[in-house]
Parts: structure tokens; sequence; C-alpha cells
């Protein structure tokens, strides 16, 4: 087994470079508030605003999308890591845009590749490559983790409704968890297809949707089914966690710099706030959390890589500590705003709520920590 390492490696940094001058150039200071967020009214209304797909063609045309998938389904085949340094940029911009929820995609296209080869898997793998968007879907309780519990697949055709439901307004390619009589299964369905219906919900994070999908007779690809499904899906668990908990770093990572910027600028009895110790503080308190976020993240991320034992307690901490440096930064950053910190027409309200709903997307803290204690409690009484 190969050592661990939280370095990017050539490919993935080059990966990050090319998704943040992409970003940069068509996401300046102010697009997202100004095209997401221009007012109150449209959101108290529940209007929502469709993703730009010119950004979303522009991003698939650098083959990001597929940059977890193997080359010979025409993907990149970069390590986890790649899929990281994305989903961190993707936060820092507030990118509005469902490449998140199709690279989580293409991490579980991964594992079903690994576990279970087939024609419907490759045919998936090179719909995203080719610019498909598409997301998972299976979540039925208070946490938003896809699971086997909230669909059902009998003679062939899919029922249920699924929530929390990531761009599903969006996505082309809906990705179902279901249960069968045969244990769980693994379909794609097309958005569009007969018995497939989305219905959106309002989200306080103007930069996403998400919506319900309810099946009623819907026939889809079978991709995987009984403890293979389950064994692929267990793996395929550490992506999501891992993506989700590095869209929040890069959220939280403009919040801090955003927040120090306004620090050394605003003044107060005659002095940049910056100079008073309580700002400093919190500053320091910020950039502390959101270091150690990363640190996990980056380490989760290489466990995937590395198919280690560890991998999922490794991805739990990521979302765990992660969940909590949102907390606290979108907490911070309004508050040494100061009275602009919490108005519309300031852009910190547009990546504090994004790492909110990062927070509890796919399972919150306390959550992820419960699970941990779990796992080492198990691990520990295997040891006696």
């Amino acid at each position: 087994m190969s050592a661990p390492t939280l370095e990017f490696d050539d490919d993935a940094a080059r990966a990050r470079d090319e998704l943040r001058r992409l970003l940069g150039a068509r996401l300046p200071r102010g697009a997202v508030r100004a095209t997401r967020a221009p007012d109150p009214t449209a959101a108290h209304h529940g209007d929502v605003t469709p993703y730009d797909p010119a950004l979303w063609r522009e991003l698939s045309a650098l083959g990001l999308a597929g940059a977890a998938l193997p080359d010979a389904v025409g993907g990149a085949g970069l390590s986890a890591s790649a899929s990281v340094a994305i989903a961190e940029e993707l936060g820092r911009a507030a990118a509005p845009c469902p490449l998140l929820s199709t690279s989580m995609v293409a991490g579980l296209a991964r594992e079903l590749a690994r576990c279970a080869p087939s024609g419907g898997v490759d045919a998936l793998s090179r719909r995203i490559v080719d610019g498909a968007s598409a997301t998972i879907a299976g979540a039925s309780g208070v946490d938003s983790t896809p699971g086997f519990d909230a669909l059902h697949r009998h003679d062939g055709v899919l029922l249920g409704a699924a929530r929390y439901v990531a761009d599903a307004p969006e996505a082309q390619v809906i990705v179902a968890l279901a249960r069968s009589e045969a244990g769980p299964v693994i379909v794609a369905l097309e958005r569009g297809a007969a018995g497939v219906e989305v219905i959106e919900e309002r989200l306080v994070d103007l930069t996403r949707r998400q919506g319900t999908v309810r099946l009623d007779g819907a026939r889809g690809q079978l991709l995987a089914s009984g403890e293979v499904a389950r064994r692929a899906w267990e793996a395929a668990r550490s992506w999501l966690w891992t993506l989700a908990a590095a869209d929040i770093v890069g959220a939280c990572e403009w919040l801090l710099q955003t927040t120090t910027e306004y620090a050394k600028t605003r003044e107060q009895f005659g002095r940049p706030i910056g100079v008073y110790q309580a700002v400093k503080h919190q500053l320091v308190a910020m950039m502390s959390t959101i270091d150690l976020a990363r640190s996990l993240t980056y380490a989760a991320a290489d466990s995937i890589s590395r198919d280690a034992p560890d991998r999922e307690a490794a991805a739990r901490a990521a979302k765990a500590q992660a969940s909590e440096a949102a907390r606290l930064c979108a907490g911070s950053a309004i508050q040494l705003h100061g009275g602009i910190g919490f108005t519309w027409e300031c852009d910190v309200h547009v990546w504090a709520k994004r790492a909110l709903h990062g927070q509890l997307s796919y399972g919150d803290a306390a959550l992820h920590r419960r699970e941990l204690s779990r796992l080492w409690l198990d691990a520990a009484l295997e040891l006696r």
C-alpha cells in the first residue's frame, strides 16, 4: 500500500488552476449575487433562477466532470484529489452549476466499475464525459445522504419519492438507489423519462438547486444489484462526504479572505477594526478551523485514491470538521461585517448560505461524529 500524501499531484493542480481561471473570468466579484440574488423579492416568493447553460458547457469542455473516470470511457483518469481540488474551487467561487453533484455520480460510477463492471456503467460514465449533468436520488429522512430506503423497484419499475436531491431540476441523468425483493439496486434514469417527476425545493442557498424526485412506474438501466450494489454504494459514500467537505472549505476560505480584507479597511474610532484583538481572535479561529477541515479533506481524498481501510472514517471526519467550519465562518463573517453583513446588498450572505447549506447536506457534524464513534468502537472491540 502506498504512503499517504496531502499534496496535489501535477494533474490535480492543473485542473484546479484551470477551473480557478475560468470561474474568475466568468464569475468576477459581485457576479454571483447579481445573477442569483439581485434582490430578496424573488427569493421570498420562491422564484428560481436556472443555471447558466453556457457556464456548464465551458466546464464540460474542460473535462472536469469526468476527472475521476478512467481513460477507457473517455475520462481523465485522475485521482480523487483532483475531484477534491475541483470541488474546493466551486465552493470558493460559489459557482451555480451542477458540477459538484455530477462529480459525485462520477465517483459512484468509478466504484461501480470496480465492483460490477458492465455496459450500463460504461454508458453512464460516457454520458458524464460527454457533458451530461447527473445526480443521485435516494434520501428520505432528515439526513440528506442518499440510501436505499426511499425508493422501491418492483417488476422492473421504480416507485416512491426521494427528497433532498441535489440539482434534480437540472440534472439530465438521475441515478436512483432503491430496494427490491432481491436486495438493493442502483438504476440510471433519464430525468425526462416517463414516470419521473421532479418537484423543486426552495433553498436558502441561492447558488444551488434541489428537488424531490417522484417515481411512478419509471424504468431505467440497471447498473448493479444485491450485495454488489451495496458494496459499491458504501465505497461511493466517501466520495460524497469528501467532495461536500471540499466545497464547504472553498466557501469558508472565501469568507475568511473577504472578511480579513474588510477588517483592514473598515474603520471604527479612527482605526481599522482589524487592529482590535477581539477581531483578530475571530479571524484566527476561522483560519484554524478551515485549515483543519482542509487537511482532513485532503487526507480523505488520499484515502479514497489508495482505497485505504479507513476511507469511510477519513471522509466522515472531513465532513464533520467542514460542517463545524461552515457554522463558525458563516457566523463570524456576518458578525465582523457589522451592520451590512446580513444585508441583501452584501456578497457575504451568498457564501454564508452556501456554507450553511453544505453544513447540513449529506449529514451534519453531530451525525458524522456519532458514526465515527461507532466505527472506532467496533474497531476497538475487534482488537480485543
